[in-house]
């Protein structure tokens, strides 16, 4: 674009730059710089200036992902931190870590995406890393002067939400409970546990009767608990990180609650409090006899035995969903319940396992007769 000759205040001939450009967040911008005293003073500036916002970057995905973690590192969960920096150097970097970011075009992201397709990856697994790439190369965009983000024109593969169709009924959970505690059937099964029986006992009631994560569960201690009006205080998480135990914040702001316990399930907590030793510290860790492997696979095995559907921990949170569902508990009380950031995402379990489209014609039926 030409440069502009004006007048300043004292009548000097003066020269100025005024160009358009895009800047690295994708904007279209304005530049107007004035006060130069010669035209080609004027031309180098502006070509100087557009070059900063017209030239690809050279840097390779391997080094941009380098830097994306270090950014993510002190805003993320450590959990989350070490899952996407694990993420990204098995699935990402191999095939495109030395390219740099300017050569990953569509053509290339949906050739990336077609050899993970060919895994028996989970559908949330592959949406999870294509999410992944795209964060990258959105940093790049905003640190890198990357023009555009090749996922994004690509688009997605797999799905954001699994839909789970396995959760339990309370007669189911009842059933697996009853298994569960009949010893004299599970040692005519050859069925050996590495934890005793109560606590898998306890720990099970609370997650199928609060709907708590599992990293909520594994976090409780004496203090979380007030037995005089039957609730739990849950504002902490825990997880077993690189050999190390590390208790964080919950998963979202909204996690942090107050639950309200059936009698039922705190008789039993209180029990089980009631045997821990003494002096056992009101901080401690309630379960820390307990871990994602020694509830896992007691739950498959059990519910096995007593024939009923197969389902992982998580299921159970999704099992006191449908619990709350048919007893006519609100989406909104549900979602704070559950600690749910959104309520679109209580809405979302609700739709999947409310049958709903039944219960309204069956409503209608018996409006007509």
């Amino acid at each position: 674009m030409p440069v502009y000759k004006y007048y300043d205040s004292k009548k000097r001939i003066k020269w100025y730059v005024a160009c358009y450009y895009y800047d690295v967040y994708g904007h279209h911008k304005h530049k107007v710089k004035r006060g130069f005293s010669y035209e080609k003073d004027a031309k180098k500036y502006e070509n100087d200036f557009l070059a900063n916002y017209t030239k690809e970057p050279t840097i390779t995905l391997k080094d941009l992902a380098a830097e994306y973690l270090t950014f993510l590192k002190p805003r993320r969960k450590a959990s989350t931190y070490y899952n996407k920096a694990y993420l990204i150097e098995k699935h990402i970097l191999p095939i495109l870590g030395h390219m740099p970011i300017k050569d990953i075009s569509p053509k290339v992201v949906i050739q990336w995406q077609n050899n993970l397709s060919k895994n028996n990856y989970k559908p949330t697994y592959l949406y999870q890393l294509c999410t992944l790439l795209g964060g990258i190369l959105s940093y790049g965009m905003k640190t890198q002067g990357l023009k555009s983000n090749a996922l994004w024109q690509a688009g997605k593969i797999g799905k954001a939400r699994a839909i789970r169709d396995n959760t339990w009924t309370l007669d189911n959970f009842q059933t697996f409970i009853q298994t569960l505690a009949n010893d004299e059937y599970n040692r005519s099964k050859q069925i050996k546990r590495i934890v005793d029986t109560d606590s898998l006992i306890v720990a099970y009631h609370i997650l199928f009767f609060t709907g708590m994560r599992l990293g909520e569960l594994l976090a409780l201690t004496i203090n979380d608990i007030n037995f005089t009006n039957n609730t739990i205080v849950i504002n902490k998480s825990f997880q077993r990180l690189h050999q190390k135990d590390i208790i964080s914040e919950p998963k979202t702001p909204s996690s942090i609650r107050i639950v309200d316990i059936p009698d039922k399930v705190m008789n039993l907590l209180h029990e089980y409090i009631r045997k821990l030793p003494p002096d056992y510290p009101s901080n401690a860790r309630i379960f820390s006899n307990l871990g994602k492997n020694n509830l896992g696979r007691p739950l498959k095995s059990t519910a096995k035995l007593a024939g009923v559907p197969e389902i992982c921990i998580h299921d159970l949170r999704h099992s006191h969903a449908t619990l709350l569902y048919t007893l006519g508990v609100s989406a909104k009380e549900a979602s704070i319940r559950l600690g749910h950031a959104k309520i679109q995402t209580t809405l979302d379990v609700y739709t999947h396992i409310s049958h709903a489209g039944q219960a309204i014609a069956t409503q209608l039926d018996n409006l007509i007769k």
